[in-house]
């Protein structure tokens, strides 16, 4: 999936290239309504997805943020780092202040991918100076799956159970998924399955609870937490009550 440059509007880069020139913070109040215009077309274009880990996310705060790809804030004071291209020093930028209101600098994503990735430079070679123009249509740019250039699927392979795995060895894909720490998603996904489960107080109520999760976990796995939790049902019947919720979910 690349997201179709197409998406910021003429509309969308007026209000943005307005905030910029007016010279606004990216947490100014007066910013909000370049903000919430192209939230409104990338809850869209990404299916209510974080991009990086590939889950359901909402428009609420805390839940779902603006990432900006060329980290807008500096970090570090040492000189070498802060040019290295060693994945190690990546957290360490001058940052791109200047592409703070660039809307193809920006993408959605989860809170805890976009707090992982941090201050992550992305630049392909940092040991020479940045352009001054902000670049959309050159994916060696970047060491980084860029969501308006590269397509997500040539980059990472996401395996049921949210196993993600660098497509052919690409370095962009293993740089996300390790930036954004997305080894540990599996494990957190997993204890928001159980818990789920735990509040169900009937089987149907525990598969519709975990219908959402079906998408990208093993179906096996759901209903093994099922079992679990009601020990004195026969796995038949709990497969039975849990196949019916996941064809009802599918006729609608």
């Amino acid at each position: 999936m690349t997201i179709d440059q197409d998406v910021i509007t003429a509309q969308i880069r007026d209000l943005f290239d307005a905030a910029a020139v007016a010279g606004w913070n990216w947490d100014d109040a007066k910013a909000t309504k370049a903000k919430e215009a192209l939230k409104a077309v990338m809850f869209e274009a990404q299916q209510n997805r974080c991009f990086y880990c590939r889950r359901r996310i909402k428009d609420m705060l805390g839940h779902s943020e603006l990432d900006h790809i060329l980290p807008k804030d500096g970090r570090g004071r040492i000189p070498a780092r802060l040019v290295s291209n060693e994945r190690s020093d990546r957290k360490n930028t001058v940052g791109y202040s200047r592409f703070t209101f660039e809307p193809l600098n920006l993408v959605l994503s989860c809170k805890p991918c976009n707090t992982a990735k941090g201050t992550y430079d992305s630049r392909s070679d940092r040991s020479i100076d940045a352009l001054e123009e902000y670049v959309s249509d050159d994916g060696n740019y970047y060491e980084w799956v860029h969501p308006f250039i590269h397509a997500y699927e040539d980059h990472i392979i996401l395996l049921k159970g949210l196993i993600y795995q660098p497509a052919q060895g690409s370095i962009n894909g293993d740089a996300v998924i390790s930036a954004c720490k997305l080894a540990s998603v599996a494990a957190v996904e997993r204890m928001a399955c159980e818990k789920k489960v735990k509040e169900a107080t009937k089987v149907k109520k525990a598969f519709i609870l975990l219908l959402e999760e079906s998408e990208l976990h093993d179906w096996d796995y759901l209903v093994g937490l099922v079992c679990g939790q009601f020990p004195n049902e026969s796995v038949a019947r709990i497969r039975e009550i849990g196949e019916s919720v996941r064809d009802f979910a599918g006729d609608d």
